[in-house]
């Protein structure tokens, strides 16, 4: 007589049908709790309150003396449109190309010129001039008695910075990293230094310091060079900061970094 052989199927084999993806979706639901407390351990930190604010007797109490309006300001681009003074006057400039040079101790309007230009370099003043520059790559430079324009020249890029002068040269940066020499009395371009930018750099660049002899700009490989007001050689430079910064993207532990230059 023989034997039957019987074999026995596991219980996955014969649960009923349809059990299989109950199991399925389970384990892709226990898989997900694992990774999301993963996920909130790592930001487990408690942040720290904000100081608690205490009273205080000021020691000087400021008072406006007067203020006012400057056009559409810095508009939609964020341009840092400082100021300038200028002897006994205070000269602004908006987004848009409106330039007012103001009494500084009362305000008052001595002229006013609309250069219909998208402004984002200003306002360097010296030597009788007013200096802007613009997002197409322009510099004009006007009388700062009468605010009537002097010249106009072409740069390589946009100037986000203030152009500065030492009476016989005007010293521009650029957004591309160069350093641009113009004449100061009639913008011709005498002298150009280039530099190569950092791979990856934020918007914007220092306004260059011009001396007699010398022009002084940072860059955004981090270097500072000093450039022969003459011919625009190198008489110097020096490296002061590694051009690497760590910015975060995702969530507050940050999931991605990499590095940008700051010029």
């Amino acid at each position: 007589m023989k034997r039957r052989s019987v074999a026995y199927k596991s219980s996955w084999t014969t649960w009923p049908k349809g059990m299989h993806d109950v199991i399925r979706w389970k384990h892709a639901a226990l898989l997900a709790l694992a990774v999301l407390a993963a996920g909130c351990s790592s930001n487990s930190k408690k942040e720290l309150p904000p100081a608690e604010l205490t009273s205080f007797k000021e020691e000087v109490v400021l008072q406006k003396q007067w203020s006012r309006s400057i056009g559409d300001g810095q508009g939609e681009t964020y341009n840092m449109l400082v100021p300038a003074i200028d002897g006994d006057n205070i000269v602004a400039a908006d987004v848009t190309g409106v330039v007012i040079s103001m009494d500084r101790m009362n305000g008052d309007v001595k002229w006013k010129k609309d250069l219909e230009l998208p402004v984002s370099g200003a306002v360097g003043v010296g030597y009788g001039m007013v200096m802007l520059g613009t997002l197409k790559g322009e510099v004009v430079a006007l009388d700062s008695s009468t605010g009537e324009e002097k010249w106009r020249a072409r740069v390589t890029s946009e100037v986000l910075a203030p152009p500065a002068t030492n009476g016989d040269i005007v010293v521009v940066q650029t957004q591309d990293d160069r350093v641009i020499g113009l004449d100061a009395s009639t913008g011709e371009q005498r002298w150009l230094y280039d530099s190569t930018p950092a791979v990856l750099t934020l918007r914007g660049t220092s306004g260059p310091v011009v001396t007699n002899n010398l022009a002084v700009a940072g860059l955004s490989t981090g270097k500072v060079v000093a450039l022969d007001t003459r011919n625009g050689v190198p008489a110097w430079e020096t490296r002061v900061a590694i051009p690497q910064r760590s910015f975060r993207a995702g969530s507050r532990s940050g999931h991605r970094r990499w590095p940008a230059a700051v010029g």
